[in-house]
């Protein structure tokens, strides 16, 4: 009787009326294979490529697996020397590229498009009032001694005249705009010759 107890502990079962039915080890294990890989299946996995059997799969040995895994080598280009000649390369192009654009391609800083647009805008002004500046000169009270005048005192003076006599102040500006002046007396002394 201890036999059986000790064998209903191994995987035994026991029958009503006291006898005991004994399993046998390989029957017990070929039924949890069985379960195991049914389960396997339903999840998707086959036990081939649980257990590295597959024929699309190529087994390691275990000293060339990392802790954190396996990884892919880095392409020749980017290891060593190449790597060093890569970015040195990359380094010069990009020096190439700047100093090509800002001579010959027409780049420019912001500071500088600030000071082109501050001229564009100087020389669009002055372009736009000298004409008034001549009309108001040629019909002020006065225009033929005021003529006069104005060729008696030398070129590089006729802009200061133009602007004491007020010709080069536009309406609403307080101060005299010296550069509508200066184009001004061109204008001036292209018109008498």
């Amino acid at each position: 009787m201890l036999r059986i107890v000790a064998a209903l502990g191994r995987g035994a079962t026991k029958l009503p009326g006291g006898v005991a039915r004994i399993k046998s080890t390989s029957c017990t294990q070929t039924r949890n294979v069985a379960a195991t890989e049914r389960q396997r299946k339903v999840v998707g996995f086959s036990i081939n490529a649980l257990t590295g059997a597959h024929p699309g799969f190529r087994r390691r040995r275990r000293g060339q697996w990392r802790a954190k895994g396996y990884h892919m080598d880095m392409p020749a280009i980017l290891q060593g020397d190449s790597l060093t000649r890569l970015v040195q390369g990359a380094a010069a192009g990009a020096v190439a590229t700047l100093v090509i654009g800002f001579n010959w391609g027409g780049w420019v800083t912001g500071g500088t498009a600030k000071e082109m647009t501050q001229k564009g805008v100087s020389a669009a002004l002055v372009s736009a009032l000298s004409p008034i500046c001549v009309d108001k000169f040629q019909h002020s009270a006065d225009a033929v001694s005021n003529l006069v005048e104005f060729k008696k005192v030398s070129s590089w003076q006729q802009g200061s005249f133009i602007e004491k006599g007020g010709w080069a102040t536009m309406p609403g500006a307080e101060p005299a705009n010296m550069a509508v002046a200066q184009a001004c007396a061109v204008m001036l002394g292209s018109l008498e010759k």
